[in-house]
């Protein structure tokens, strides 16, 4: 009864060890980031879906002295109830144009810029040429309004906040952007960003096999 007693109690800490290693080494892949002000097109502050011809105040049109952009609608657009999309005005004008459309949010203080991603996915009427994060272009475009293209932005941060730009080319109007699922990631700075080498994972999971075969034993023999 003491063997066992005693077994079952080494057992404890170990897993307790074991758990708290694993808790450290998992945890710079788990680190979650702080982004706010990220908003898709076409909707309000409450992510809620405006109307067509509706002002959308999270973008701006670099190219119309910063003015905001309008709810479009086209037919052949790819749509859902998360996002809506944007040009410059709200009948789809001007055409034959290239135009930018700009929005901002903040990576809050405490995270590290280098660790940051953002991800998301775009439609555009007709080319959507480029997306710049700070000035920095990410080299990516769209595959038209037909359906959504994925992005994913990986350097170029800053702590407080930053400016997201969408380049789309139109070959006659209406225009079209529409930005939806965007979302960032980043670690807490002083969080280690490398995930635990495989070797580190084995041991581990080879100290909770240890205690399962041990803690098998112990009600064998009670």
């Amino acid at each position: 009864m003491r063997a066992s007693v005693f077994a079952f109690t080494c057992g404890t800490r170990v897993l307790r060890v074991v758990t708290a290693a694993l808790a450290v080494a998992l945890a710079p892949a788990i680190a979650g980031a702080q982004f706010s002000g990220l908003f898709n097109t076409g909707v309000d502050g409450s992510n809620v879906k405006l109307a067509l011809g509706a002002t959308d105040s999270h973008y701006r049109v670099v190219e119309n002295a910063l003015s905001q952009a309008f709810v479009v609608n086209n037919g052949a657009y790819v749509q859902d109830a998360t996002s809506g999309y944007i040009w410059q005005q709200a009948d789809g004008n001007p055409g034959n144009v290239t135009r930018t459309f700009r929005t901002t949010f903040t990576l809050a203080t405490g995270f590290n810029p280098l660790t940051a991603m953002l991800s998301g996915q775009w439609s555009t009427d007709n080319t959507g040429l480029n997306i710049m994060l700070n000035g920095i272009a990410s080299g990516s475009a769209s595959a038209g309004f037909g359906s959504f293209t994925a992005f994913s932005i990986t350097n170029g941060f800053v702590v407080g906040l930053n400016t997201l730009d969408f380049v789309v080319n139109d070959a006659g109007a209406p225009g079209g952007l529409d930005v939806r699922g965007l979302s960032g990631t980043a670690s807490r700075i002083g969080t280690p960003t490398t995930v635990p080498e495989p070797s580190t994972v084995v041991l581990l999971t080879a100290g909770l096999a240890g205690l399962a075969v041990a803690s098998s034993r112990r009600k064998r023999r009670a």
